[in-house]
């Protein structure tokens, strides 16, 4: 186990998971997993997908648009990112909209939206038909969400600076919420 990890963060981390500490912490040696989700409205050759560099194999939960990424890609430093030809994202990023599943036409929740990857890819779910609102507390993420989701040529979300506690107009009605409430920041401990 890595010595960098606070002490009563292990010690929490061990009561909570009882037998299953060690594990946990082993999975935090380990390198992290990268990837990145190919953009439907801005398609590209495999020619141009393989000079962005280190794109692996299909994301098994998102195997039509996610790819492992190499941890020494350069991916995100090219013209194809800002032109919203894809968005980098951890693979189990993916997973949460794969399994909410939003269908075209429906009107979808986005509550903790920032950066906007989630939002972008329920955006790719609904075929970009549909109602998206994103929500997140803070204006400045919301920010981060308008950007993306604009680069990625989504027109049918919005952004909504509001706590997704507090209720809101744009929430009734919704078909699907996804709600992946702010992070505990823990991943961040594994890559860092």
């Amino acid at each position: 186990m890595s010595p960098a990890l606070p002490p009563a963060f292990v010690s929490r981390m061990r009561a909570q998971l009882g037998e299953e500490a060690d594990a946990y912490f082993a999975a935090m040696e380990m390198p992290c997993l990268r990837g990145l989700r190919l953009n439907p409205q801005k398609p590209v050759s495999g020619a141009a997908l393989e000079a962005v560099g280190g794109v692996e194999e299909p994301v098994p939960w998102y195997p039509a648009l996610g790819r492992y990424l190499r941890n020494d890609s350069p991916a995100g430093t090219d013209p194809l990112h800002e032109a919203g030809a894809y968005y980098l994202q951890e693979p189990s990023a993916m997973a949460p909209v794969s399994v909410l599943s939003p269908r075209p036409g429906e009107c979808v929740l986005d509550l903790c939206a920032a950066p906007g990857g989630k939002s972008a890819t329920l955006a790719q779910y609904m075929e970009n038909k549909g109602t998206l609102v994103s929500c997140d507390a803070a204006q400045n993420r919301l920010t981060l969400v308008g950007g993306a989701l604009e680069r990625l040529g989504v027109a049918c979300g919005r952004g909504l600076h509001n706590d997704a506690a507090v209720y809101n107009e744009a929430f009734a009605g919704a078909d699907a919420v996804l709600c992946d409430v702010p992070c505990s920041g823990l991943g961040v401990l594994a890559k860092k």
